[in-house]
């Protein structure tokens, strides 16, 4: 399932995850990811499963203190 760019996005803060650190490893533009993050540009599905599998992958949600 590719998740939307409103899981993406709720991922991302989740995980306290910089953007711009993200764009880098998704190899995307950090303007472009914004914006397809923000619904301004579509999100096609390879850039969304990208962007979920670098989450997984290199980001871990913080734990609770």
């Amino acid at each position: 399932m590719v998740p939307t760019a409103d899981d993406l996005r709720a991922e991302i803060a989740r995980r306290q995850v910089n953007r711009y650190v993200l764009a880098g490893l998704v190899r995307i533009h950090p303007g472009r990811l914004g914006a397809m993050l923000n619904g301004r540009l579509p999100m096609p599905p390879n850039v969304a499963e990208r962007v979920g599998a670098v989450l997984r992958r290199d980001f871990r949600p913080p734990t609770a203190a």
